[in-house]
């Protein structure tokens, strides 16, 4: 009786199984058909984006409602898509999609390689020249109200000046935030700026400092840091300075890699256009200026190693999620990150027993002081915030059908108007003109007072250099290494990552050359054939005159290379280690041009 009872019950979990297998497979399919019919319609556009933070989609959503509202008023039903996909998956789900030509109509830049871009994505260099059609919408909607608002006035008087000016003038920082300087071109539109900051538990201070003051320099975070130390150990409790993971500790590296080593960035500029790139930073290694033994950047690492005392044991395995965990909870008087983060953190806070909840403060992360007994020699000051750019960028692939529809959307969002109110909902920093940020993000307004540049290795971004550093730097601020292994292991194994990175930026510069000199065709074709009215034919020699400028700077591009390579070839040393390093990345290098 008992085996016909259990074999009565296997039957039925078996077609349980078999059922829900069946409902997965048929949702699947549905699935497939729905997409397949909005990649069929023109009037469908899917948006692709990493952003999962608390607020970022519904600040997202909103827009779209607005968009698919106001194209339906004009008689035209639009259907904008957003997906998001996480962090982790994003480069392999975009790589994919890319590929394998089915690719969503617009994505978020970033997490892949940006060679992609010019591969896969249309240029936006002569759309972004022209206004912002939306602008004068605004004035009119705003003109036919009998009376405005303070804050309507005040955006009233920003698009009386915008309402003319290119649409890339209309941002703070020109839009130069998402301009690639390895295709002169710009290839996304974006719809907010970040800045770091350190958050800390201003509960905590009081209770184990006696105040609620932030530090105002890297001694005195140093000097809180200890405190909160032996208050631990006195109290017998758990309690860490600052709640770090890896990916903090990036924030900091980079941050006073900066702050120390700025200076070298300046004396490397070799063409004297204000920074100092990846083959002037190679020259410098090739004249054994920049070495691992350099005695500014070795300082640059023995700060993060101070820091890095204050740290949760293995912290190099913990994610970004751990460390914010840590803070929330009250476990950690401090934790860096940047504006993406405050929305989250604080509602945490919030979602807390009362007795739990804490008051948060914000504050720029400590500058070095120049009396400081160690690094004070090399501290320039705080590293400037001005790059800080227009970020939250998307870019429109090639596969779409809707190339006006979906500028028509980036242009929609990123008035002073709509720029405010996506970032209210995100909690993040608006980057238009006029756009107000909310009370609390006036803590995160990029401060552009400050030094830029720094020397760190990396000849080309995301290049063979740049992941040897990474793998022999995390191991020595982690303390599974000391710095004269670190510094031979870098320096011996640089030559033939850096050949490679070399190679590629020798000859990536003349691959979009073929494709300029057609545009450059184009655009003259245009000034001499075109039948058009003076401010028509002006655009157009407008129009040719800016596809000159980067063409003529990627033909130009290897001779430079040439010159500078000639130039350091002079100034090698008589030095057995520098010379051991020439030797061996050239005859790297002689091996990659060879294949």
């Amino acid at each position: 009786m008992a085996k016909s009872d259990n074999e009565g019950n296997s039957k039925y979990i078996n077609l349980l199984g078999l059922a829900v297998l069946l409902v997965c497979y048929v949702g699947a399919i549905w699935n497939v058909v729905k997409a397949k019919r909005q990649e069929e319609r023109a009037d469908v556009i899917r948006i692709v984006h990493w952003q999962l933070e608390l607020g970022v989609r519904d600040g997202l959503q909103a827009m779209i409602d607005k968009f698919e509202i106001y194209k339906a008023e004009q008689g035209q039903a639009v259907e904008v898509v957003q997906i998001p996909i996480p962090e982790r998956a994003y480069n392999q789900y975009v790589t994919t999609q890319l590929i394998g030509g089915t690719a969503p109509d617009m994505i978020q830049i970033g997490f892949f390689p940006m060679e992609y871009l010019g591969r896969y994505f249309y240029p936006l260099s002569n759309e972004i020249q022209k206004p912002n059609p939306f602008i004068a919408e605004r004035i009119v909607e705003l003109s036919q109200k009998e009376s405005l608002t303070e804050a309507e006035e005040a955006e009233s008087e920003y698009l009386d000046i915008l309402v003319d000016k290119p649409w890339m003038d209309t941002f703070r920082d020109g839009l130069r935030g998402q301009f690639r300087p390895d295709f002169q071109e710009y290839f996304g539109v974006g719809f907010s700026t970040f800045t770091v900051r350190m958050y800390y538990n201003k509960n905590l201070f009081k209770k184990v400092l006696g105040h609620d003051r932030a530090p105002s320099s890297f001694e005195e975070l140093i000097d809180f840091s200890n405190q909160i130390v032996a208050y631990g150990e006195k109290e017998n409790i758990t309690l860490l300075p600052i709640a770090s993971s890896k990916y903090q500790a990036r924030v900091f590296r980079y941050l006073y890699l900066g702050e120390i080593t700025s200076d070298l960035a300046r004396e490397y500029d070799m063409d004297y256009n204000g920074v100092a790139d990846g083959s002037e930073k190679l020259m410098a290694m090739l004249r054994g200026d920049l070495t691992p033994w350099n005695e500014q950047y070795a300082a640059s690492i023995d700060v993060v190693q101070e820091l890095a005392d204050f740290f949760p044991r293995g912290f190099m395995s913990m994610g970004r999620e751990d460390s914010g965990f840590a803070f929330v909870q009250g476990e950690a008087g401090m934790i860096t990150s940047g504006s993406w983060d405050a929305m989250s953190y604080l509602k945490k806070i919030q979602d807390q027993p009362e007795e739990s909840r804490f008051e948060v403060g914000i504050f720029d992360l400590p500058p070095i002081s120049k009396t400081h007994p160690k690094y004070g020699a090399f501290a320039d000051g705080r590293r400037s915030e001005a790059a800080a750019g227009t970020g939250f960028g998307f870019g429109i692939t090639r596969f779409t059908r809707n190339f006006d529809l979906c500028v028509e959307f980036l242009q929609f969002s990123t008035t002073p108007q709509h720029n405010t109110e996506l970032n209210e909902i995100a909690k993040w920093i608006p980057v238009v003109h006029g756009s107000v940020p909310s009370g609390f993000l006036k803590n995160f307004e990029p401060n552009s007072v400050g030094y830029s540049g720094d020397a760190s290795f990396a000849v080309m971004t995301g290049g063979k250099v740049t992941l040897l550093e990474d793998q022999v730097y995390w191991p020595l601020i982690s303390g599974d290494s000391t710095f004269e292994t670190y510094a031979n292991d870098l320096w011996n194994k640089l030559p033939p990552e850096a050949a490679t990175d070399y190679k590629r930026m020798y000859q990536g510069s003349t691959e979009s050359i073929p494709n300029r000199q057609a545009r450059r065709t184009a655009y003259l074709a245009n000034v001499v054939f075109g039948d058009q009215d003076p401010a028509a034919r002006t655009a157009a020699e407008i129009q040719l005159q800016r596809s000159l400028q980067p063409l003529m700077q990627f033909q130009t591009s290897q001779k430079t290379l040439d010159r500078k390579m000639e130039i350091t070839l002079e100034q090698i040393p008589d030095d057995e280690k520098i010379q051991e390093f020439n030797q061996n990345f050239f005859k790297a290098l002689e091996r990659e041009m060879s294949q």
